[in-house]
């Protein structure tokens, strides 16, 4: 009796086991569609960034060296703010809807992000290098996502671009 009910545990411990292992899995694969829907929306926004002198810029800023590299002086980063506007405007639409709270620069941000420069590079564009104030930036905007409730969003923004 006793050994037939440690079956029956053990059985439904397997069996609750694999239930969860099974949803896992379909959460996994719902989210990896969602960032491909996502991305294949966010392509054709990053095609119009590419052309546009600030791209091109940053590019510069990539395959120079670290000695070589000048932040972007005030007039470039108002031209960055204006072309990620224009390039990213859904996009940025849709951070300011789910997330009111951040500001217009931490939205650059997150298109930057997105958009798979570097994080050192950005550094270069916002004129602070120093990594330690990048993740703070990270850090706060991390901070005002989860008030929103937003952090499937923060996620899908920074999680695979680092």
């Amino acid at each position: 009796m006793e050994r037939a009910l440690l079956f029956i545990i053990f059985t439904l411990s397997v069996f609750f086991l694999l239930i969860v292992i099974r949803k896992e899995l379909n959460l996994k694969r719902l989210l990896e569609e969602k960032e491909k829907l996502f991305r294949e929306r966010l392509h054709p926004d990053f095609e119009t960034f590419r052309i546009t002198s600030s791209y091109q810029k940053i590019s510069r800023l990539n395959e120079q060296e670290d000695k070589q590299r000048k932040c972007f002086n005030s007039e470039e980063r108002q031209r960055l703010k204006d072309d990620i506007k224009i390039s990213f405007t859904k996009f940025s639409e849709e951070l300011q809807a789910s997330c009111p709270g951040l500001s217009p620069d931490e939205i650059v941000f997150c298109c930057l992000v997105k958009s798979g420069i570097a994080i050192s590079i950005i550094g270069f564009c916002f004129g602070n290098t120093d990594l330690h104030a990048l993740k703070q930036r990270r850090y706060r905007i991390h901070k005002k996502m989860r008030h929103y409730q937003c952090e499937k969003l923060f996620d899908s923004i920074f999680t695979k671009n680092e």
